[in-house]
């Protein structure tokens, strides 16, 4: 229905072949019709141009670009997104049917809240065993929450917001990891953004078709460079300090998997910078 706001959907691709066509069908099959998906093919080299090239649904549009990485995919969206609301989906997960409807609808009847959040549904790689819930239940200002990493308000990427939050926030596109968590930490400090959670399954999550290990270093790295930007947001030393903990504690865990010396030396290295 044209009455309903439009939804813009925000949809990195690289190398997605082998699942992307089931996270677009995930989004055609919504009950909110009212939508555009935009999809920023990162210079895949693999078939997942092809499969783009058989969409024909006027509200799904494709922007190709030489590989420049996942925030300056979303970045390029961000830029001429014409949505009421906007929401991000990787091209290897998936939204329930009634996804974007049960969110939109909360935003249209609390106008006080700027972002939406529901449970997330975190699965294997094939999207056949259940793993565990990401349940969010707070409701309130996210900058209380954001720096914790607080599950009850923060599940990824996923959050569900108001285009007039937007502003000139974008994803620093010299992070590869962690660059959602920034995103979202700028929106809760410089935009005093206010969430609330729905009792609604809005997605599932794929864990475990890519090799977490082989991307420890960039993760470390991602983690420095966060820090790095966090001193330029308003925070307090302590503030600043308990991300710094938080991050310590999930490279220490990481790197444990692969070797104690190293894992030591990653946590100190955090906790110094």
């Amino acid at each position: 229905m044209q009455s309903e706001p439009l939804v813009s959907i925000i949809m990195p691709a690289y190398n997605a072949e082998r699942y992307i066509e089931e996270a677009v069908h995930s989004v055609i099959q919504q009950t909110w019709q009212n939508w555009e998906l935009i999809i920023v093919n990162d210079g895949s080299t693999d078939g997942t141009q092809v499969y783009l090239d058989t969409l024909v649904d006027s509200r799904i549009r494709v922007i190709k670009q030489k590989n420049k990485g996942v925030s300056a995919a979303r970045n390029v969206a961000l830029d001429i997104v014409q949505g009421k609301f906007i929401t991000f989906l990787d091209a290897d997960d998936t939204l329930t049917a009634n996804s974007i409807m049960d969110r939109a609808n909360y935003l249209v009847t609390h106008s006080n809240v700027d972002i939406a959040l529901g449970r997330c549904l975190v699965k294997d790689k094939n999207m056949s065993k259940l793993i565990k819930i990401d349940q969010p239940g707070y409701t309130g200002y996210l900058k209380y929450k954001i720096l914790s990493l607080d599950a009850s308000a923060f599940i990824g990427i996923f959050l569900f917001f108001r285009s007039d939050l937007l502003g000139d926030v974008r994803f620093s596109e010299s992070m590869t990891h962690a660059e959602d968590w920034l995103f979202y930490i700028t929106l809760a400090f410089k935009k005093n953004a206010y969430i609330g959670s729905i009792d609604s399954n809005i997605c599932s999550y794929r864990r475990g078709h890519l090799s977490a290990m082989a991307d420890l270093e960039k993760l470390q790295n991602g983690y420095f460079f966060l820090i790095k930007e966090l001193k330029k947001i308003e925070l307090t030393r302590l503030q600043v300090c308990a991300v710094k903990i938080r991050l310590a504690k999930i490279m220490f865990l990481s790197w444990l998997r692969i070797s104690k010396r190293k894992s030591f030396k990653s946590f100190f290295q955090i906790l110094r910078a």
